[in-house]
């Protein structure tokens, strides 16, 4: 039986902001977690490595900013953690340059949440 603040929390998005790294929304139940992110973590965005997958210690709001999923304005973002990949690649798409870097143990992507 499931209290109500257990039911609240699995409505609800987790709240982050634009330095949460993906690792700290991993879901042990799931691997898609659904998180809103704040406008404006463009603006002086923090370091994420990757494109389309990203090292799990990137900021999900940028990389979702960075591929495209979310603008400027912020927005619900779905979170996959994935495992690692052997590389990952620099690009620079909608005003954000991610980093490369080598391998790493755990990985995840984003996209736009699917609606109910």
């Amino acid at each position: 039986q499931l209290t109500e603040d257990e039911i609240a929390r699995m409505e609800a998005p987790p709240s982050v902001d634009c330095f949460t790294q993906a690792i700290s929304v991993a879901d042990e139940t799931t691997k898609t977690t659904t998180v809103t992110c704040p406008a404006g973590c463009d603006i002086d965005p923090s370091t994420i490595w990757g494109t389309d997958i990203y090292t799990n210690d990137s900021s999900i709001c940028v990389a979702a900013i960075h591929a495209g999923v979310i603008d400027s304005s912020g927005g619900a973002v779905a979170v996959t953690q994935i495992e690692g990949q052997s590389a990952y690649i620099s690009t620079t798409q909608n005003g954000i340059t991610s980093s490369e870097y080598g391998e790493w143990g755990a990985s995840f992507s984003v996209a736009v949440p699917e609606t109910e």
